[in-house]
């Protein structure tokens, strides 16, 4: 089971929250826009801010999963479930699954 499926396409991090405009959220790299999450009838302030800060986390979320896949893979630690949910997940996100 590979816990490298190719190579990253999406926006390197790390990435922060701008905060200046009170209406929305914009979560953004060091060279541009990766997010704009706003307000509306469905989504409340503190649901739009958790929601940035999730997607903020996103690059530093997967390189952990990463880590922590190819330790169960080297060390055949935890049990072959949740390797293969692991697995599944960044093949997902490199675009593979």
């Amino acid at each position: 089971m590979s816990t490298t499926t190719g190579p990253i396409r999406y926006t390197p991090g790390p990435w922060r929250i701008d905060s200046t405009d009170p209406s929305k959220r914009r979560v953004v790299s060091k060279t541009r826009c990766v997010a704009t999450i706003t307000v509306d009838d469905v989504v409340t302030y503190g649901e739009r801010n958790a929601n940035a800060h999730l997607i903020a986390l996103a690059p530093e979320l997967a390189e952990a999963l990463r880590q922590c896949a190819e330790h169960l893979e080297v060390t055949g630690g935890g049990n072959d479930g949740c390797l293969r949910t692991a697995c599944a997940l960044l093949a997902k996100l490199d675009g593979v699954a």
